[in-house]
């Protein structure tokens, strides 16, 4: 497994971003700091190279090639037309043949709760079918909103989830008391998890020291044993990566 993780919003990250320009095991290669325009080579046919990437809100930034490429939500800033119309203009030409797409809280706009509740189920429909209509499957674009997939090269089994613990109004946010029922979701023999929120405890702390991640992702008892790839944004300031 190899994985190039794309920094999009350079605000508020530098204080706690790791030094570190990559990580490496026997089985696994990350890469924080190298130059976009010409990223590490491929290590070859026994890796699936994984671009990660989260919360771009509008944002069109260059993005490395890679057989798979992940966005972990905030796809809007505060779910307004132009950002996101932005977005899926770029997500559609990117050249990755695999893209795994999930919402985040500012994507208020694929909330169906949000729009059953403001009277406008018609408009969260036409929005979805941006993300699963024909042009977004012609661009490789997996959508999973608490939903499975089985990606190539390598039959990845990936789930998808948007939601986040509550601490400010948004999409698909939740209470600590609903936070077990929400990541139960989450199917034991996932390999490939995209959550838009983090754990408890990793890469987690806001601007203002606070640890906001959800204590239900860092479960002990080797809750989800197959996960091999977690992929999350939200908290822009604690960028980085863990192995």
């Amino acid at each position: 497994m190899d994985a190039l993780i794309s920094r999009l919003q350079n605000a508020r990250i530098s204080d706690l971003s790791s030094p570190v320009s990559e990580l490496i095991t026997e089985n696994s290669r990350v890469y924080l700091h190298y130059d976009v325009t010409n990223p590490p080579l491929h290590p070859g046919p026994e890796f699936t190279r994984f671009v990660c990437i989260s919360d771009n809100h509008g944002a069109t930034p260059r993005v490395p090639r890679g057989d798979v490429l992940i966005h972990s939500g905030d796809l809007s800033m505060y779910a307004r037309k132009k950002s996101r119309d932005a977005t899926m203009t770029w997500l559609k030409a990117l050249p990755h043949p695999v893209k795994l797409v999930i919402a985040g809280n500012h994507d208020r706009m694929l909330d169906p709760e949000i729009y059953e509740a403001e009277g406008d189920p018609e408009h969260y429909q036409n929005m979805r079918s941006q993300l699963v209509g024909d042009a977004a499957v012609a661009a490789k674009i997996n959508y999973l909103q608490f939903e499975s997939a089985i990606i190539p090269p390598a039959s990845w089994k990936a789930f998808g989830s948007p939601a986040t613990p509550w601490y400010s109004a948004g999409a698909f946010q939740y209470w600590e008391n609903e936070a077990q029922a929400v990541n139960s979701l989450i199917p034991e023999d996932t390999q490939i998890l995209l959550t838009h929120g983090p754990p408890k405890g990793i890469l987690d702390q806001s601007k203002r020291g606070k640890s906001v991640g959800c204590p239900e992702l860092t479960r002990p008892g080797g809750w989800l044993p197959h996960v091999r790839l977690h992929v999350f944004g939200h908290i822009h300031e604690a960028w980085g990566a863990q192995i």
